[in-house]
């Protein structure tokens, strides 16, 4: 039964098909009964080349992940990185320091990971193992700056601290604040700016932030960088 009391219903596709859409959608228990009829899902690579792992912790789901974890699913060191695994994350480095340059199925770096799902604990104790602050090993050349929009903006402020480049520029020639700009994100706008990204460089297309923000309305943006 679901907690709204409605019967649990196994979708009748294929269930490696299915679980993507079900973790997504936060239906744990249904995503469990499908993993109990199904183990080899414990060990499959679905959509992205994502594991159960990883997809539950896309979506928070860590309570989810713990699930699996008891029922087999093997814990590896990009998924440790996701779920904020600090003592497992430690533990692989000092077996194979080698892991830090480890990349994840979609092609971004441990410390990118690290700044998306994890805190400062997890990103100093990949950088103090080798990780590369201004890595843009990836197909859209992010550096890990990019993926730090979240407030409070901890992970930003500690790239930063570490040597991140507020000024590094992504395929296309975008930087950060470009991409915040884009987006409309008005307070991590400010944040870069408070830490001295320029507003006037020009991405290849030759568009300043603000032209990016007005030219998808956000008008909050465009007046804040226009007032600089």
């Amino acid at each position: 039964m679901t907690d709204s009391g409605e019967p649990l219903t196994v979708p009748r596709t294929d269930p490696g098909f299915s679980m993507p859409w079900l973790i997504q959608d936060g239906k744990q228990e249904l995503a469990l009964q499908v993993v109990r009829e199904n183990l080899h899902l414990l060990h499959a690579r679905f959509s992205g080349n994502n594991t159960l792992l990883l997809l539950s912790a896309q979506y928070r789901l860590y309570a989810l992940a713990d699930e699996f974890l008891s029922m087999g699913a093997k814990l590896d060191f990009i998924a440790a990185i996701a779920l904020g695994r600090l003592d497992s994350v430690r533990m692989m480095l000092s077996k194979d320091p080698r892991l830090v340059h480890k990349c994840s199925p979609d092609r971004f770096s441990a410390i990118h990971i690290a700044v998306w799902r994890a805190d400062s604990a997890m990103l100093a104790l990949l950088i103090s193992a080798g990780a590369n602050v201004n890595d843009n090993r990836n197909p859209k050349r992010l550096t890990p700056l990019f993926f730090a929009w979240k407030e409070p903006h901890e992970n930003a402020a500690f790239l930063l601290a570490q040597g991140a480049d507020i000024d590094a520029r992504r395929k296309h020639g975008f930087t950060v604040l470009h991409s915040a700009a884009r987006s409309g994100n008005l307070r991590f706008a400010k944040f870069l700016i408070a830490h001295h990204a320029s507003p006037n460089i020009q991405t290849n297309g030759r568009q300043t932030p603000w032209a990016l923000a007005v030219r998808h309305g956000h008008r909050d943006v465009a007046a804040f960088l226009a007032s600089i």
